[in-house]
């Protein structure tokens, strides 16, 4: 047991500094993000992602998000940003799982 939470931790600390190095000034508001990628990707151990083996079944599609589609600047500022980062994101976590 003590080696898979080795192995966990590696891949965990490997996958944040990925992620946060490229914003480290808001990385908190990306944190959920993160934690949702890691969740639902496939782990080569499992077969499966983590929240498909917690809920039993597969995770459910964030739709992609087009700039220009809210009314608010701001809301659409974020949801821009928000969609940025998950495309960063899931590029790294498949480079940290080579």
């Amino acid at each position: 047991m003590d080696g898979q939470i080795e192995v966990l931790n590696h891949i965990l600390k490997q996958y944040l500094c990925f992620f946060f190095h490229e914003q480290p000034s808001c990385w908190f508001r990306f944190l959920s993000l993160a934690e949702w990628s890691y969740n639902t990707a496939t782990h080569s151990a499992m077969g499966l992602s983590p929240f498909h083996v917690f809920y039993g079944k597969a995770p459910p599609f964030i739709p992609q998000y087009l700039l220009g589609s809210s009314l608010i600047e701001a809301v659409d500022q974020l949801l821009f940003e928000r969609k940025e980062m998950l495309s960063v994101l899931q590029w790294k976590l498949t480079k940290a799982q080579l």
